[in-house]
C-alpha cells in the first residue's frame, strides 16, 4: 500500500506593532511581544508579533513626539489600502483614546461580549472608548498610592492618614518632634507634580478626591470644592515635604476618610500585573504575590480628553495656571476660573437663583436693544424708500400735469389766432415747398428774371410768417412748437370755454 506524504506549506503571519517607552529595561511591551510568540511558536499559529519599541536610546522621540507621529501615521493612511499600512497593533496613551478613535477598529464588534464583559466598565468607559465604540483594551495600569513611613509612624504612635488633613498634621507633628531632636533633613511630603503629565494627573486627582462622596462625579472645576482641594494642596506643600526609604503603600488620602482618587495612567491593550479585569484580584494565587485589597480598593476615574480638541494644549495650560497658585501668587479662583476659560462654552440660564439672574437680566436687556435696533432701523429704511418712490411718483404727475395745463392754456388763448396759425402753417409749407423749387431753378440757370422774381416772393412769404407768428407777444414761438399745438389740438373739439373732448368723447379740463 503506497502511503501518500502531503507536506503543507503555511505562510507565516507577521503583526507589525509599535510602541513607546523612556525605558529599555523594564517595560512590558518586549516581555508581551516575546511570550505571544512563544505562545504561537509551541500552538503552531504561524503567526509572529514585530514590536518596533521606540526609546530614548534609539530615537529622539518624548512621548508628546510618539504621540504627534501616531496622529499623523493614521492620518496618512487613512485614505490608503489597509494592506500598505505598516503597523497593525499600536501601544497608546490611554489618555487619546478620544484622538485615535476614529482611526482604530470598534473592539465591540470585532471581540466576544463576554471577553468585553471581563474588564472593568469604568475603565473601558473612561480611558478606552470613543463615542460608542471600545477602541483599545488595557495593557496596563498605573495608580498613584501614598507611600508611608511606617518607622516614624509607629515611633510617635500614629496612624496611616485617610485624610488630607489627617496627613498634613501627622507630618507636622513628626517634623516637629523630630526638629527638637536635631533631625531638620526630614520632610513631611512628596509629591509628583512634575511639568509632564503625571503632574496634570496629580492635581486632578487631588482635586477629584475632595468630592463629597464615594459616587460624586468629579467637582465643578470652579466650585468651592476645588478651590477648598488646592488651598489645602498649596498648604500642604509650604508646610510639610518628601521621601525616605521605609515605606507603606496604601491609597491616597481624601478630603473625607473613605474618600479617594487615584487617576488612570497606562496604555491600552492587554494585563499586567495591574490590571483592568477585576476578577483577577479575587483569583488565590495571584492575591499571593499582589495586594488584591488595595488594588481593589482604589477609586478610579477616567481624566477628560474631549474638552478641547488638542489635549496636550489643554493638560499644559492645566498645569501652568495650577502651578502659578501653587509657586506664585495667583489665587485659587483665579487660576481654576482660567481653566474652565478653556473649554466652557458660555450660556443664558432660566434657572430662578440668584447667581444666575443678574446674567439672566443683563442677556435680555442686551436681546431687547438688538431688537429694538433691528426694527427701528428696519422702519426708517422702509420710510425713506417709500417716500423716495411716493415722491418720484408725485414729481411725474405734476410734470405731466403742468405739460397739459401749458399747452391747453396756450391753445385757448390762441383760439382766436388760430385763422392766423392756420395759414401760418399752410405759408410754412408753401414756404419750403417754394424754398426747394427755387433752389432747383437758381442750380439749373434758366432764367435770371425768373429768379428774381422768386426772390421777391420768397420775401413776401417770410415778412407774412413773420407779422402772424409775432402777433402775440405772449406766446412767441417757432413754427415748430406752433405745429406742435395745431396737431395736438385739431385731435380735440372745442365745447365749452375750459372744457375739451377729443375724439372718443372724452373730456379734459383745460385748467389742468
Amino acid at each position: 500500500m503506497k502511503e501518500i506524504i502531503k507536506i503543507l506549506f503555511l505562510k507565516k503571519v507577521t503583526i507589525n506593532a509599535i510602541a513607546f517607552s523612556y525605558y529599555d529595561q523594564n517595560q512590558i511591551y518586549t516581555y508581551i511581544a516575546e511570550k505571544f510568540n512563544k505562545y504561537s511558536e509551541d500552538n503552531n499559529l504561524n503567526i509572529e508579533l514585530n514590536l518596533n519599541l521606540l526609546t530614548l536610546s534609539n530615537s529622539t522621540s518624548n512621548i508628546n513626539d510618539y504621540g504627534s507621529f501616531l496622529e499623523s501615521y493614521f492620518r496618512k493612511n487613512e485614505n490608503e489600502n489597509p494592506e500598505s499600512q505598516i503597523y497593525d497593533i499600536v501601544f497608546y496613551d490611554a489618555i487619546y483614546s478620544n484622538r485615535y478613535g476614529p482611526y482604530l477598529l470598534n473592539l465591540r464588534e470585532a471581540l466576544p461580549h463576554d471577553h468585553i464583559d471581563l474588564y472593568n466598565q469604568k475603565i473601558l468607559n473612561e480611558s478606552c472608548s470613543y463615542k460608542n465604540s471600545i477602541v483599545g483594551l488595557p495593557v496596563y495600569l498605573d495608580f498613584t498610592y501614598l507611600f508611608s513611613n511606617l518607622i516614624y509612624l509607629n515611633k510617635y504612635n500614629k496612624t496611616i492618614p485617610e485624610t488630607w488633613e489627617e496627613l498634613k498634621e501627622t507630618a507636622k507633628y513628626i517634623i516637629k518632634e523630630e526638629h527638637s531632636r536635631g533631625n531638620t533633613n526630614l520632610v513631611g511630603y512628596n509629591s509628583l507634580f512634575t511639568g509632564d503629565e503625571m503632574g496634570t494627573a496629580s492635581i486632578d486627582e487631588f482635586i477629584y478626591s475632595y468630592r463629597e462622596s464615594i459616587d460624586s462625579p468629579f467637582p465643578k472645576i470652579t466650585g468651592s470644592i476645588a478651590i477648598e482641594a488646592l488651598e489645602m494642596l498649596k498648604s500642604i506643600k509650604n508646610e510639610i515635604s518628601s521621601v525616605n526609604p521605609d515605606y507603606k503603600i496604601t491609597r491616597s488620602p481624601g478630603g473625607k476618610k473613605g474618600i479617594s482618587g487615584s487617576s488612570i495612567v497606562g496604555y491600552n491593550i492587554g494585563i499586567s500585573i495591574t490590571s483592568g479585569i477585576p476578577s483577577l484580584y479575587d483569583e488565590e494565587d495571584i492575591c499571593l504575590n499582589v495586594d488584591c485589597k488595595l488594588y481593589k480598593s482604589i477609586q478610579i476615574y477616567g481624566r477628560d480628553s474631549t474638552l478641547l480638541d488638542d489635549y496636550d494644549v489643554y493638560s499644559t495650560n492645566f498645569r501652568h495656571y495650577i502651578y502659578e497658585f501653587l509657586f506664585y501668587n495667583e489665587t485659587a479662583k483665579n487660576a481654576l476660573q482660567k481653566i474652565e476659560d478653556m473649554y466652557k462654552m458660555y450660556y443664558v440660564s432660566l434657572v430662578n437663583n440668584d447667581e444666575y439672574r443678574f446674567g439672566f437680566t443683563i442677556a435680555m436687556i442686551y436681546v431687547v436693544n438688538e431688537i429694538v435696533y433691528f426694527f427701528s432701523s428696519l422702519i426708517t429704511f422702509i420710510l425713506l424708500f417709500g417716500t423716495r418712490i411716493f415722491a418720484g411718483f408725485m414729481n411725474k404727475e405734476n410734470n405731466e400735469s403742468k405739460f397739459i395745463k401749458s399747452v391747453n392754456k396756450l391753445f385757448l388763448e390762441n383760439e382766436f389766432n388760430k385763422d392766423k396759425i392756420n395759414t401760418t402753417v399752410v405759408r410754412q409749407e408753401e414756404f419750403n415747398k417754394f424754398e426747394q423749387s427755387a433752389t432747383n431753378t437758381v442750380n439749373n440757370n434758366n432764367s435770371k428774371q425768373n429768379s428774381l422774381s422768386l426772390e421777391k416772393e420768397k420775401s413776401d412769404i417770410i415778412n407774412m410768417n413773420n407779422k402772424t407768428s409775432l402777433s402775440s407777444k405772449r406766446n412767441s414761438c417757432v413754427p415748430n412748437v406752433l405745429l406742435t399745438i395745431y396737431n395736438y389740438h385739431n385731435t380735440k373739439t372745442s365745447t365749452t370755454e375750459g372744457e375739451l373732448i377729443d375724439e372718443e368723447g372724452h373730456s379734459y379740463d383745460s385748467t389742468y
